[in-house]
């Protein structure tokens, strides 16, 4: 059974593309400075990740991440690669920058589902839209039980956002 997610959509599937950055050397101002972007999601280098009895585990590096979840009303994959596409067409020369400074960017589209099976599309059209920017793309597909809700099994666990 099927709960409601975000804008009242029933939870058998949950899809978002998000555009991360992770680079030692710039900032996160540089970088939003670079692409022109406000990002969604902030790591800064030496922010504590999660702690571990009593032991904090940092970042060594800055993440800065730019999502299509909360923006695009639909969980068709097709949707929220469009709207990352077209948040990202002709910056290939601000990657190029990002990238000559040791940045790492990847363009990541997440599939979540209660069911056994998952599915999203891309046009040809749009993969030769993704091939132009330049970056790498991945898929994150995972099966995930919507109404379980994640009891941390050790105590000492403490895991910072």
């Amino acid at each position: 059974m099927a709960r409601e997610g975000p804008y009242g959509f029933e939870l058998e599937m949950y899809v978002f593309v998000d555009f991360s950055v992770v680079c030692s050397d710039l900032s996160i101002e540089e970088i939003s400075e670079t692409l022109e972007l406000t990002p969604t999601e902030i790591v800064r280098k030496g922010d504590v990740l999660c702690e571990y009895k009593s032991k904090p585990f940092r970042s060594d590096t800055n993440l800065w991440r730019f999502s299509s979840e909360g923006k695009v009303r639909s969980n068709n994959l097709y949707n929220h690669t469009e709207w990352m596409v077209n948040q990202l067409f002709g910056k290939t020369p601000s990657f190029n920058r990002l990238k000559s400074k040791d940045a790492h960017l990847d363009l990541r589209l997440h599939i979540y589902s209660s069911e056994d099976t998952a599915f999203g599309f891309l046009t040809i059209e749009t993969i030769k839209l993704l091939a132009q920017l330049d970056i790498e793309f991945s898929f994150d597909v995972s099966f995930v039980d919507f109404n379980h809700r994640i009891e941390d099994e050790e105590d000492d666990l403490v895991v910072s956002r």
